[in-house]
């Protein structure tokens, strides 16, 4: 199988990890193969194991790769994030555990394909695994929506590792009933790191403080390097008392203002409610975007924009 089937089942993995409870575990045998890999989340960590029907060349490439031998507390081969009462494992925790072990897979234990893996496992409490993330079926769009999607991806995140394969499990995959509607799928997948996704828009609520719009705006990977804020705190000491609404839409005005002498636009994609997913944009690749939005029925608003009458 290709590269791109890799990175399929590895968005699948990670996204398996990052959305199922405390206390999952995960196990995938290989066709053919004494040896097995294993997965174990926990409240305070997150860790790989893989058995040790291994040669020394294929420990030694273990331990270069940062596994650690067994000890006490592990029996196997393991590579761990967190523990001993660390803070809960987050959407990154998840995707490193899963390079590694997709290395480990393919250039350790030579496994062809993800076609030679069988998955199971359970959680030790409460909720269930969906192992259907690992062979991501389910809902695919059509072609050439697909194709659009992507593209969209892509543009937003270019020099991005997982833009791809982490849009096709939250298009594909059925865990979350978003993932039913295909432009909510993408929206998932390009929102909040803290949810599992790329971190590339910031969604807000109409009013939502101005204070924690700045921040997820600042924190954007595509915010512009050389974009001023010394605006800001005049701004918030002269609309303190506007109403949320009224202060908020101020706010993004002034933003958008302030990357425009950047070459770069603050555009809004169509969320179907009554929020903001913002990200900002290189103001060159705004016919693309609205290209391929439309493409799929889809729009992407630059602000400043009007606002609609409320009715």
């Amino acid at each position: 199988m290709s590269d791109q089937d890799w990175y399929r089942f590895a968005s699948g993995l990670a996204a398996l990890l990052i959305y199922s409870p405390d206390e999952t575990v995960v196990i995938l045998d290989i066709d053919g193969d004494k040896n097995f890999m294993q997965f174990f989340k926990h409240a305070d960590g997150v860790h790989a194991e893989v058995s040790d029907d291994l040669g020394e060349g294929q420990r030694r490439r273990l331990s270069d790769n940062g596994w650690s031998a067994p000890d006490s507390e592990h029996p196997l081969w393991y590579y761990g994030i967190g523990g001993h009462g660390a803070a809960a494992p987050n959407a990154d925790d998840c995707r490193e555990i899963t390079l590694a072990a997709i290395e480990v897979l393919r250039e350790v234990l030579a496994v062809p394909s993800p076609g030679d893996l069988y998955p199971s496992g359970w959680v030790d409490g409460p909720g269930e695994v969906f192992l259907d993330e690992l062979r991501p079926q389910l809902s695919e769009p059509a072609a050439g929506e697909l194709r659009a999607l992507l593209s969209i991806a892509n543009l937003l995140v270019p020099h991005h590792p997982w833009p791809v394969a982490t849009v096709r499990a939250s298009l594909e995959g059925p865990v979350h009933a978003h993932r039913t509607e295909s432009w909510r799928g993408l929206l998932a997948a390009l929102g909040e790191s803290f949810f599992g996704g790329l971190g590339v828009i910031s969604q807000f609520d109409r009013g939502q403080p101005v204070d924690e719009m700045r921040d997820g705006l600042r924190h954007l990977p595509s915010h512009p390097a050389d974009m001023s804020w010394d605006w800001y705190p005049n701004f918030a000491a002269d609309t303190a008392d506007w109403p949320a609404d009224d202060r908020s839409a101020s706010f993004l005005r002034e933003a958008a203002a302030h990357a425009d002498p950047t070459g770069s636009v603050l555009v809004s994609l169509q969320t179907d409610g009554d929020d903001y997913a913002l990200t900002f944009l290189p103001t060159d690749h705004l016919p693309r975007l609205r290209a391929f939005t439309a493409e799929i029925g889809k729009r992407v608003e630059t602000l400043p924009y009007a606002e609609q009458p409320s009715s």
